[in-house]
């Protein structure tokens, strides 16, 4: 017999459908639901016992709402789950503990410790325990002088980035705030106007560009043990090669184990990529105390490049899209919530299996095409095959919304297939079922994980590292 638990989530798109679908495919607990929206995804409201679309979701001014409607049902949830950064950086957990209430465990960050919200501070952690994984990094302050007065400390400094630069706000940019050299701009004058954009906000990084492959990496914290979930690819950028703008991410795999195919070739990067995480997590409790961070899942950008790895980003919640690989791949994700909240997460139990997820998007999100007239999207065909899979796919609205009966795309990305197999490129083409039968007025990166890409990536390593 199952035991009964109650979870309260903050849901803002796929990832959070994702984690609702684990939580409710759990062998071991019968689970009921209560869901924070920020709108009516269709996926939770479905399945929630409780649902309510949170206005000002993410932001200081909704935070208030979001915890009255958890302590309602106070004495039904068990945990509180923030999979989405927007209420973390926005202090949930702080106020729902300010407030009072009868839930026991908030499985979130204090606002302090929401490192994502400072890539300074991420900077200046990483220095102080594991330097070389930095890359060359410098930051310009709107408070040491105007933006005219700047340009020529900023000319200075890029004169010396024999890679070229990478321009990055300081503040939570969500994949999306980036520029980088060959990319976005070429040359001083060309990555100027991006820099001054940006600095008309506040402080702005300029790093030095690396070259070599990206890979993302996600930890569990329980209050005593660091569990680590494996390794994932994701897919930033909008088009076909890596090309056109930065997204939060369309696409992401990982082949069977949790393993990568260009990773250590010449070196030991899951080793050093597991170093880095544990240093740098070291670090953040010296920091903010083991407290602040209990129910963190640290989820960190890294790069594998000829000198080894470097640490791109750091955040306090799990990665979109990489963490439904993550929960493709977990057993039962309901007990890997109590054990982190009772302190007893010593491991996470997996299957072996291969995962690819790939999203489709309104065409304006990815720069190709204009906003669609039609925005009504018809996911019941997916759903069909969803069933038909038995397991091997999965479907999750993103930013969609229900109105009258109808599901209809937002702004962003709409919704992904995961396909689930014995090898990626089975996962690929299981995902490329799904959206084949999803209806609307959306497109996908056509190469995510195909074993073209995959190769190029492996190649990629091989000539940085001449192996």
């Amino acid at each position: 017999m199952r035991q009964k638990l109650g979870v309260g989530i903050t849901v803002y798109g796929s990832r959070e459908a994702a984690v609702v679908d684990a939580l409710l495919r759990s062998p071991n607990y019968d689970v009921s639901v209560f869901a924070a929206d920020k709108q009516r995804n269709p996926f939770v409201e479905r399945y929630a016992k409780k649902h309510e679309v949170v206005k000002g979701f993410g932001k200081p001014e909704g935070i208030p709402h979001m915890v009255d409607f958890f302590r309602t049902y106070e004495d039904k949830i068990d945990i509180v789950l923030a999979p989405c950064e927007g209420p973390v950086i926005s202090g949930l957990r702080n106020e729902l503990e300010n407030r009072g209430t009868k839930i026991k465990y908030i499985l979130c960050p204090t606002s302090e410790a929401a490192i994502e919200s400072d890539k300074i501070a991420q900077r200046l952690l990483l220095q102080a325990c594991y330097s070389q994984a930095n890359p060359r990094w410098r930051y310009f302050d709107p408070a040491d002088g105007s933006v005219e007065t700047q340009r020529n400390n900023v000319h200075r400094w890029y004169e010396k980035l024999t890679g070229g630069a990478v321009v990055k706000p300081r503040g939570t940019s969500f994949g999306k705030g980036v520029g980088v050299e060959g990319d976005h701009f070429n040359g001083f004058d060309e990555m100027w106007p991006f820099f001054a954009s940006n600095f008309e906000s506040g402080p702005v990084i300029i790093e030095e560009r690396e070259k070599g492959e990206e890979f993302s990496t996600q930890y569990f914290w329980d209050g005593a043990h660091l569990v680590s979930t494996g390794e994932v690819r994701d897919y930033k950028r909008a088009r076909q090669g890596d090309k056109g703008k930065n997204t939060g991410g369309i696409g992401s795999y990982t082949d069977r184990h949790g393993s990568l195919p260009f990773l250590n070739i010449g070196h030991n990067d899951v080793w050093e990529a597991d170093f880095i995480a544990r240093q740098f997590f070291e670090q953040m409790r010296l920091q903010y105390g083991n407290r602040a961070l209990l129910g963190m899942p640290m989820y960190q950008g890294m790069m594998a490049t000829k000198k080894g790895v470097k640490l791109l980003e750091n955040n306090s919640r799990p990665g979109d899209p990489e963490f439904i690989n993550v929960l493709a791949r977990t057993i039962d994700f309901a007990d890997v919530c109590v054990r982190m909240a009772e302190g007893r997460l010593t491991r996470i139990p997996m299957n072996d299996k291969a995962v690819v997820l790939i999203y489709k998007v309104p065409p304006h999100y990815t720069e190709e095409g204009p906003e669609p007239a039609d925005k009504t999207v018809d996911l019941s065909g997916a759903e069909r095959l969803v069933e038909a899979y038995n397991g091997r796919l999965l479907v999750y609205p993103g930013s969609m919304e229900l109105r009258d009966g109808n599901t209809y795309s937002m702004g962003s990305r709409t919704v992904c297939a995961v396909g689930i197999a014995d090898d990626t490129e089975e996962a690929r083409l299981i995902a490329q079922d799904g959206l084949r039968v999803i209806r609307g007025d959306l497109i996908q990166r056509p190469d995510i994980a195909t074993e073209g890409h995959i190769h190029a990536s492996v190649e990629h390593m091989k000539k940085l590292r001449t192996v």
